[in-house]
């Protein structure tokens, strides 16, 4: 079921972001992408898309500096770890 975790994700994104956040993140694309039958490639590629758009933008924007923006980084690459199709139609 997609849907609800995309508003999460969707919601988690408009607002501050934070380790935790970020992380919370990275476990629902895990879930949406996941090999269970109802996963969503598709739709788990375009959120580890967006997510690592808004910890680039948030970097850039100076709202993290020095070490933090090194872990907020490795956090969010941590959906390159994820099992699922990259592509785009």
């Amino acid at each position: 079921m997609t849907g609800p975790k995309l508003v999460e994700f969707d919601a988690i994104l408009r607002g501050e972001l934070t380790y935790a956040r970020v992380e919370r993140c990275v476990e629902l694309i895990r879930q949406v992408g996941a090999d269970d039958g109802e996963s969503d490639e598709e739709c788990a590629h375009g959120m580890e898309d967006k997510l690592h758009q808004a910890v680039l933008q948030d970097i850039a924007t100076q709202k993290w500096s020095g070490r933090s923006c090194a872990d907020l980084a490795e956090i969010a690459l941590r959906t390159r770890q994820i099992k699922f199709s990259r592509w785009c139609a």
